[in-house]
């Protein structure tokens, strides 16, 4: 009787739904709950295979997370005025919104250009003159905290836009700059340096400098820290100025760094996040020029890792990899192409032509048994995943879009999709 009372319960117990609550996923590689159902098509003006469509006031480039029933983003307006945001991801309707104060203009980033980053009980905000304000999830204010004025001038070239990672309660930012820059500041004079915050009080865990190998611009990075994992072993891993590095997770000691260019460029700052894929590092090289794909010997975390395989672009200048489990999938390039890249082969597996006129800005993601990904006009292309190339689709889901950067985000229901009129929650019409 017992066991068959258990078996009833455990039935009667809601299915969590999967969150998706830093802008590259859980497992930070862009990989959905393979339970998810995307159709291969949708449109706002058809009203088809969406749930809801709501009308935004403000535009970013940043990705939404979603945090149980709720959708978190931020944005800025053409005064530079920043907000964040929450909505319902059950309709699509706001439920809180806070304006945050002025930020700065910057050469080609917007002031909200960092996307939220959450662990299911706060959400934090990152803006580019370096703030981040950290709500409940019912949008009551715990802790702020501005960058700059705590540690020193944010000079990046193009506007500080790098998102914070969450892991255990703990947020860690990566600060990586062109340190040769003597710009005049009240700030102080720019410094490179990785910080870890408790997410729930906003006090310092540790902070370390971060010592780089690049010059000039090349020592600036807008890519988002990832945890490296091998065995019962984790590291943070960083990119920029020149080097993978690798840090104790504890009190951000160096336990290696990698340099991955001997070509010492003074323009080589890096955009991309790298991933890991199998017990590997892969991750394009600045400009797009070449894929690296670095592999730790005897799968030890606390070895020096070695090359495993140099691959010839065109890959991805902006957008990062996704994986599905076998294979990275990157976008990118002039004219824009797909990439298929076996890690393990470390080979081109296949590639196509995507599109001459729009460059790829939004990182690509992995649902299923099919890859997806959108350009700067609001082009989706969608192909299946695999070692041979195989296109399904190609579709402009919201017209009169432009300078699309926001990735998707998925739930294990729902793909949802920022351009800058809509935020929109995908969901095939006969799923109810």
């Amino acid at each position: 009787m017992t066991k068959i009372f258990l078996f009833v319960l455990i039935l009667s117990l809601p299915v969590l739904a999967q969150d998706w609550l830093q802008w590259r996923g859980p497992s930070f590689d862009g990989r959905a709950d393979k339970s998810l159902n995307v159709p291969d098509e949708w449109s706002v003006e058809n009203k088809s295979n969406l749930k809801w469509a709501t009308s935004l006031k403000q535009s970013s480039s940043s990705s939404p997370i979603i945090c149980g029933d709720r959708i978190f983003l931020s944005s800025s307006d053409n005064d530079y005025n920043l907000y964040a945001h929450c909505y319902s991801l059950k309709n699509g309707e706001l439920i809180w919104e806070k304006k945050l104060g002025q930020g700065e203009k910057m050469m080609r980033n917007g002031p909200a250009s960092a996307s939220p980053v959450s662990d299911k009980k706060v959400v934090v905000f990152s803006y580019g003159e370096g703030s981040l304000f950290a709500f409940n999830l019912e949008g009551k204010a715990l802790w702020q905290i501005n960058l700059q004025e705590k540690f020193g001038l944010i000079g990046h070239k193009f506007g500080f836009s790098s998102t914070p990672l969450c892991d255990n309660g703990v947020l860690y930012q990566c600060i990586a700059q062109n340190t040769d820059n003597k710009e005049e500041s009240s700030y102080g004079s720019p410094k490179s340096y990785i910080i870890a915050l408790n997410m729930a009080s906003g006090k310092l865990v540790w902070k370390i400098e971060r010592k780089g190998a690049g010059k000039a611009e090349s020592m600036d990075s807008y890519a988002t820290p990832i945890i490296y994992k091998l065995g019962s072993k984790r590291g943070l891993i960083t990119i920029g100025s020149d080097i993978i590095l690798c840090s104790d997770l504890k009190n951000g000691k160096e336990i290696w760094r990698y340099d991955y260019t001997k070509k010492k460029a003074t323009n080589w700052r890096v955009i991309p996040t790298p991933v890991q894929c199998g017990d590997m590092l892969g991750f394009s090289l600045p400009r797009g020029k070449s894929f690296m794909v670095l592999k730790c010997p005897q799968n030890n975390l606390l070895k020096k890792p070695v090359q495993h395989a140099l691959l010839d672009g065109p890959f991805s200048d902006v957008a990062s990899p996704a994986y599905d489990g076998k294979n990275l999938y990157v976008v990118g390039g002039k004219p824009s192409t797909l990439s298929c890249i076996s890690p393990e082969k470390g080979e081109v597996l296949w590639q196509d032509k995507l599109d001459k006129r729009s460059s790829l800005y939004a990182s690509p993601v992995v649902i299923a048994d099919k890859v997806y990904s959108i350009n700067l006009s609001g082009k989706v292309t969608i192909y299946s995943t695999g070692d041979k190339k195989e296109k399904i689709a190609e579709f402009t889901p919201s017209k009169n879009e432009s300078n699309i950067a926001s990735s998707f985000a998925l739930s294990d229901k729902y793909l949802i999709m920022r351009t800058n009129n809509y935020l929109m929650c995908v969901q095939k019409s006969s799923v109810k």
